[in-house]
C-alpha cells in the first residue's frame, strides 16, 4: 500500500509520547461534511441497485448526460479498473503520460497493468509527447494534487483530439474539482468516447467514508468497466446520501463560500510564518496548501508539527525536492498551526542565529 494522507493509527503508533488530540490536515478533504440528519431504516434493508435518481443529480451538478454517468465506491475504484480496460484496447497502446507530481494510486496501477510510464511536468512536454509519438494515453489531474496546477480547458481539449486520432485516451481525475466553479471541468467538452473523467464526493462535500464517485466517459468504456464492477458495490445509503447532497444547491454555495475562506487564510498563515525558509515554494490547491522544498528540510518539518500532534501529508521526494500538503482546518486548528509555526522559527533561531537576520533592524 502506498502511502497515503489519514493513516492516523498508524502515525500514532509511530508518534506514542504525543499526549495531545490529533490535528489531521493530511488529506485534503474538507474538514465540514454536508450534514446528515437521519437515513430511513428501509435504506439500510434493501440491497443496492441502479439508481437512476442518483445519475441524475449527478448529471445536473456536473453538467452532463445522466446516461454517461456510471456511480462507483470511490473513484479510487475507477483509477485502478481503467488501466485494466485500456491495455487490451490495441496492440501499441502501452504508454501513459502521468504527471511528476500527483495521486500515486494512478502511476501504481498503470504500471501493474503493464503499461509503460512516462512522466511530465508541463503541458509542453505532454505536447512533445504526443508529437512525437511516445504516449499514447494521457493522464492529467486537474486541479492537480499536490501541486495545484490547473490545465485550460483549450490545452485538454487539443490532447482530446490528438489522442483520438490515434485511438487514445485522456483521462482526467477532477476529485478536487467541485471547489471551484464547474467551467474548468473537462466535462465542458461534452461526453466523448475516449475522454474519461473521475469526480468524487469525497473531498469536496467531506464525505471520503461514504466511497462515493462518478465515471463519466462513452458508451464502449463505460460497459467495459460496468463488467469488472463488484456486485452491489456502492451501497444503497450511499445511493440515498449522494443524491441528496448533489441536490443541495444552498449547502454547496456556503460550502465554496467557506473553502474559499479558509483557503486563504491557511495560505495567508503559511506564507507569514514560513516567510524565512530558504527555497520554499508555496502552492495553494482548492483543498490544501502544498509546500515544495528541500528534502530534509520538509522531513524534519513533517517530524516536528507529528510530536506536536499535527499531521500533515508527506509526498516521497522527487530529486531532493519534497512536498508537505496541508489541509483545510477551522480557526482553533489554525491557531495550532500557527503556534506549531512559531516554535518551529523559535527552535530555527535558537539553532541558527543568522536564520532571521532578514528581519533585523
Amino acid at each position: 500500500m502506498l502511502n497515503h494522507g489519514g493513516q492516523l493509527n498508524k502515525i500514532k503508533s509511530q508518534y506514542p509520547d504525543v499526549d495531545v488530540d490529533w490535528l489531521d490536515l493530511s488529506t485534503g478533504i474538507a474538514p465540514w461534511s454536508w450534514p446528515v440528519d437521519y437515513v430511513p431504516v428501509h435504506i439500510w434493508q434493501r440491497l443496492p441497485e441502479s439508481s437512476d435518481a442518483l445519475c441524475a443529480a449527478a448529471a445536473e451538478f456536473y453538467g452532463c448526460n445522466a446516461d454517461s454517468i456510471m456511480a462507483v465506491a470511490g473513484s479510487q475504484v475507477a483509477i485502478e479498473l481503467l488501466p485494466e480496460c485500456l491495455k487490451g484496447h490495441s496492440k501499441e497502446s502501452k504508454t501513459v503520460a502521468i504527471p511528476y507530481w500527483g495521486y500515486g494510486e494512478h502511476a501504481r496501477c498503470w504500471s501493474r497493468a503493464g503499461f509503460n510510464i512516462v512522466y511530465y511536468r508541463t503541458t509542453r512536454e505532454v505536447d512533445f509527447l504526443l508529437e512525437t509519438g511516445r504516449v499514447h494515453h494521457v493522464l492529467a489531474i486537474n486541479p492537480n494534487n499536490p501541486s495545484a496546477d490547473d490545465i485550460t480547458i483549450a490545452q485538454l481539449q487539443s490532447w482530446q483530439q490528438r489522442l483520438f486520432a490515434r485511438d487514445g485516451y485522456l483521462v482526467v481525475d477532477e476529485a478536487f474539482a467541485d471547489a471551484s466553479q464547474q467551467g474548468n471541468s473537462a466535462l465542458t467538452l461534452g461526453v466523448r468516447e475516449n475522454l474519461v473523467v473521475l469526480r468524487s464526493v469525497g473531498k469536496f462535500f467531506g464525505m471520503a467514508g461514504l466511497r462515493l464517485g462518478f465515471v463519466i466517459t462513452g458508451d464502449r468504456l463505460r460497459s467495459q468497466l460496468q463488467q469488472r464492477l463488484i456486485l452491489w458495490g456502492v451501497s444503497n445509503p450511499a445511493q440515498w446520501l449522494g443524491e441528496r447532497m448533489l441536490k443541495d444547491h444552498d449547502w454547496q454555495c456556503l460550502q465554496r463560500h467557506r473553502i474559499n475562506y479558509y483557503c486563504e487564510r491557511l495560505t495567508n498563515l503559511v506564507q507569514d510564518k514560513l516567510e524565512n525558509e530558504a527555497d520554499l515554494q508555496i502552492k495553494t490547491g482548492p483543498l490544501f496548501v502544498s509546500l515544495f522544498g528541500e528534502d530534509s528540510r520538509l522531513n524534519k518539518m513533517f517530524d516536528f508539527l507529528a510530536h506536536r500532534g499535527i499531521l500533515v501529508r508527506v509526498f516521497a521526494p522527487q530529486e531532493q525536492v519534497r512536498c508537505l500538503r496541508i489541509g483545510l482546518t477551522s480557526d482553533a486548528g489554525l491557531l495550532r498551526l500557527a503556534m506549531a509555526f512559531d516554535q518551529w522559527n523559535e527552535d530555527a533561531q535558537n539553532s541558527d542565529p543568522e536564520v532571521n537576520l532578514r528581519k533585523a533592524p
